[in-house]
């Protein structure tokens, strides 16, 4: 009975060690100084770009707050990841609108990425079709 239990403590523990695939959106306010200085050389052109912080830890920057007069401003919403084998789905949708006032749209966002296993691809979506991304850079 005693090895029952031990036998059993020991696949909880495995179990709860376990990495999920999960992603949070976060405040450029709260990122470390790599981050920001990658989102401040970036921030003035529209893109999706690609930040590998560390062995699972990927940041993810959609902007599209750069507006050029006459043009529809694009805003994103339905942001979400998915594994598929060695592959990373980035998948979100975007949208246009001439409402530039509208403070509840988000023209910039910025992701966190918490993988669980190293992908050896990353792929984005948007509203279905693949595209690629503007820059992918980090550190590993």
């Amino acid at each position: 009975m005693r090895r029952l239990l031990v036998a059993l403590l020991c696949i909880v523990i495995l179990f709860g060690c376990s990495e999920d695939l999960s992603f949070s959106e976060v405040s450029k306010d709260v990122v470390n100084k790599d981050i920001k200085t990658f989102i401040s050389n970036v921030k003035n052109e529209n893109g999706i770009y690609l930040y590998l912080d560390k062995q699972n830890t990927i940041y993810v920057y959609l902007n599209a707050s750069n507006v050029k007069q006459g043009e529809k401003a694009v805003h994103f919403n339905d942001f979400d990841v998915e594994g598929n084998g060695d592959t990373l789905h980035i998948l979100y949708n975007r949208d246009k609108t001439d409402d530039y006032s509208n403070q509840s749209l988000k023209y910039e966002l910025l992701y966190k990425v918490n993988a669980d296993k190293k992908y050896d691809n990353i792929k984005s979506y948007s509203n279905g079709e693949e595209v690629p991304f503007d820059l992918v850079t980090g550190k590993q």
